[in-house]
């Protein structure tokens, strides 16, 4: 999924005070992936001492800015509900990457990924059941394109570790446009899904310009596409506007990592 707009986050990244440590540059040094010294900003591997601020930061950014789950009313305590299911277990998993301003040491935007071999959260059924906002109809295109995915490469349903990544939800706050930093976070995720061994690496591409971005950035090509004008499934009403307002359909992005070589 990607935010195609994100909202400034005004009080919820208050960043890092006097006396504490950077989050930008913290923790390991070999988690900075890299550092844009002109654009005062870190890329680097998201551990789990940047949960509780990634998932703030990110719940701000997909509650402005991401077509389906907005279009589907959408709550930003949904957004944090659904980050808080999956943003600790990414983060202990090492396969994620945040950008931070090195001199606030807020969250700028985050690429959170995830091993495909993982199972769906015990929470995510109940989460379903109980958000303010409709979730069902991203979520079945969701496992309609994993679905293709699937059948299209041959997947066995015991999958295996360390074959397939999952590129899941990319977002960047607006005060950081002009950085490139969706462009940084997707070429820096597909190197160190390939440093980390994976072969493959896919992403659901909910709006056009994460679609754009992910061919150009990532080396993606579209082996499924869903269009939203005409699609059937549940709550498919509201998701009928939004060819209207920019975003056609949901596309199946694939990677091939032994064929990726941007810098």
């Amino acid at each position: 999924m990607g935010a195609e707009q994100s909202t400034p986050l005004l009080g919820v990244l208050r960043g890092w005070l006097p006396g504490s440590s950077n989050p930008a540059t913290s923790g390991n040094p070999d988690d900075i992936l890299e550092n844009d010294e002109e654009a005062h900003v870190v890329y680097r591997v998201v551990r789990p001492a940047d949960t509780s601020s990634i998932i703030e930061a990110m719940a701000a950014a997909y509650f402005a800015g991401e077509p389906v789950t907005r279009a589907g009313g959408a709550t930003l305590k949904d957004h944090k509900a659904f980050l808080e299911m999956f943003v600790p277990r990414m983060a202990k998993e090492g396969n994620s990457v945040a950008a931070f301003d090195t001199t606030t040491g807020c969250v700028l935007g985050a690429f959170l990924n995830e091993d495909f071999s993982n199972p769906a959260p015990s929470a995510f059924n109940g989460f379903l059941k109980s958000s303010d906002g409709e979730f069902r109809a991203c979520m079945k295109m969701i496992e309609q394109l994993e679905d293709a995915l699937v059948e299209r490469f041959e997947i066995p349903e015991d999958i295996p570790a360390k074959e397939w990544l999952h590129l899941f939800m990319l977002g960047v706050v607006p005060d950081s446009q002009g950085k490139h930093i969706s462009s940084k976070l997707i070429k820096l995720s597909v190197k160190l899904a390939k440093a980390q061994g994976f072969k493959m690496a896919f992403a659901e591409a909910t709006g056009d310009s994460s679609k754009v971005l992910l061919e150009k950035h990532g080396g993606a090509r579209c082996e499924h596409f869903i269009d939203y004008s005409v699609w059937e499934g549940p709550a498919a009403n509201s998701i009928r506007k939004l060819p209207q307002e920019g975003a056609k359909g949901m596309g199946l992005m694939v990677i091939d990592l032994h064929r990726f070589h941007r810098v």
